[in-house]
């Protein structure tokens, strides 16, 4: 970009820069718009947020963090002042070295693996085990929220399901056709098992009891499916699956609006750093950007 060449002999005639810097820099910020594939003028700050993210995430040192955050910041600062830029997105941007920790990701075969083993024997509890890991997954919902899901809950009319997440805020989220029809088929299921027609207000997942599942039930058979398929009862749990749910929606490149709305966040910042990139995403994104890749 001719616009980092200016730049660059900006800082070589005026700050005196050393050339280590000057090489440095440069190659900060052909790597930034590189993997952002935006020009200076569309860059937002969560452009610049989502790089210091991606960084902490392939392992870079923190030194040369700063440095590249410092580059963006010096190269912002230096359009503002030509008249080149109106905006500064490295505005308030500061490096964490340490982010929230995050749980697995399952891959989409490994889900797969995950259903199949839950629906093994066909019984009625087999069939409502797959079903509370597809909600999960096709929707995004917390286990909380899965089981508190009624019978009513389902319109298979607008195929929009309220759910009522943290603080009592309801949102509405869609099921697709694949979804309906499971549903379809354990509600015929689940009529048997009580004896009779279902109420509105009957909950969706239940125990042999005939009440609803806690969440403490349904972790235990993640548990012991997670032991069983992976040799780790943690690597899937019911945060993993709805994680997993946000992260390949963001690989399938779905607005991370959408993700927050869909996932109920009352921030965007929340949804940052819970959706992150997989390292496959990564290391795709890395060798289709980087020069020295292809």
């Amino acid at each position: 970009m001719e616009i980092i060449d200016d730049f660059l002999n900006y800082l070589k005639t005026h700050k005196n820069v050393s050339e280590h810097t000057e090489r440095a820099y440069y190659q900060d910020l052909s790597q930034f718009f590189a993997l952002s594939k935006k020009s200076y003028e569309t860059v937002e700050k969560k452009d610049i947020q989502n790089y210091m993210h991606y960084l902490v995430q392939m392992g870079q040192r923190s030194s040369s963090s700063r440095r590249k955050l410092s580059a963006l910041k010096s190269f912002y600062r230096y359009l503002i002042l030509s008249g080149l830029a109106s905006f500064n997105p490295t505005q308030n941007v500061i490096y964490r070295k340490k982010i929230q920790d995050l749980p697995e990701v399952l891959s989409k075969e490994e889900i797969r693996q995950f259903l199949s083993i839950l629906g093994e024997g066909g019984s009625f509890y087999a069939k409502r085990n797959v079903l509370i890991v597809e909600v999960m997954y096709f929707m995004g919902l917390r286990i909380s929220e899965t089981l508190s899901l009624k019978v009513g809950d389902i319109d298979f009319q607008t195929l929009l399901v309220p759910v009522m997440g943290k603080g009592q805020k309801q949102r509405f989220v869609p099921i697709n056709e694949a979804l309906k029809k499971r549903f379809e088929i354990y509600f015929s299921h689940l009529s048997f098992h009580r004896g009779g027609d279902l109420s509105e207000e009957d909950f969706i997942f239940i125990g042999r009891s005939g009440k609803k599942l806690s969440a403490r039930f349904v972790e235990k058979i993640f548990n012991k499916t997670s032991l069983r398929l992976f040799k780790n009862a943690k690597k899937a749990t019911p945060h993993t699956i709805r994680h997993s749910f946000a992260t390949h929606l963001m690989e399938e490149g779905v607005d991370m609006k959408a993700i927050q709305e869909l996932l109920g966040h009352s921030s965007i910042s929340t949804t940052q750093i819970y959706t992150h990139l997989s390292k496959t995403q990564l290391k795709k994104i890395y060798f289709e950007s980087h020069p020295l890749a292809k």
